[in-house]
């Protein structure tokens, strides 16, 4: 409480502690709102390193996520380089594939290569040596022999059409799909479609051949060797 006492004409005044008091708090309001403001801007300041760190957050995730993103795309060009695909063939596809367009260039005109030795002979050099064709119905020769049987043996005079053909992108594995016509080994017309599944080596010579047939056994067999079969006249697509 201020404290109070009388002047000389009798009339109530301030002592000097009670001024005191009055001058301390006419600035009270002041001080009120410099401390609100104070707050204010504490609280922005807190609110803009919020922010900050937020904006820090979401860059620091960005720049993980690309280096994430070079690392996968650097692996996948490593894989590239080390898998060699038809777009960058390998030098053993290039090979086998060279060996299969031979074949089909002699298949599809026998009479160019010579004689039916020099033929057979051709055909032998496009296989590595011991490789064996080993067909499911007849077994399983030489890669030499088995063309020679297939194509001139006994009173046979048969062709080999080349339908389609397949190559595995390192080159390691083939086929072709074929149908076989002709004179049969009695003198009777036949024709077998079949397939051939090939293993292919480094030289891109074939390794082995496996000959299949979409028929029966004694199907095949009545056809090369006895009454034959009908002809379609279809030899390509």
């Amino acid at each position: 409480m201020p404290e109070r006492v009388l002047s000389e004409k009798g009339e109530l005044v301030l002592g000097e502690k009670g001024l005191k008091i009055m001058r301390i708090t006419r600035f009270l309001p002041a001080l009120a709102v410099a401390i609100a403001l104070t707050g204010s801007l504490l609280i922005s300041c807190a609110d803009d390193t919020s922010d900050l760190e937020q904006r820090l957050a979401a860059v620091e995730a960005e720049r993980d996520r690309l280096a994430s993103d070079l690392e996968e795309a650097t692996a996948e060009l490593d894989q590239v380089r080390a898998d060699p695909t038809p777009d960058r063939p390998s030098d053993r596809y290039e090979r086998a594939l060279a060996n299969q367009t031979a074949i089909m260039d002699i298949l599809q005109s026998p009479e160019s290569y010579g004689t039916e030795e020099d033929i057979a002979d051709r055909l032998g050099e496009l296989a590595a040596p011991g490789a064996q064709m080993v067909d499911d119905v007849f077994g399983g020769v030489s890669y030499r022999t088995a063309f020679m049987n297939t194509l001139f043996s006994g009173a046979t005079d048969a062709k080999i059409a080349v339908y389609d053909s397949w190559l595995s992108n390192d080159g390691s594995q083939g086929g072709f799909l074929w149908v076989w016509y002709g004179k049969n080994s009695a003198g009777n017309d036949f024709e077998l479609v079949g397939i051939s599944l090939d293993d292919y080596d480094e030289d891109g010579l074939i390794a082995n051949e496996y000959v299949s047939y979409p028929y029966s056994d004694s199907y095949v067999q009545e056809a090369f060797r006895g009454a034959g079969t009908a002809l379609s006249g279809d030899r390509r697509p």
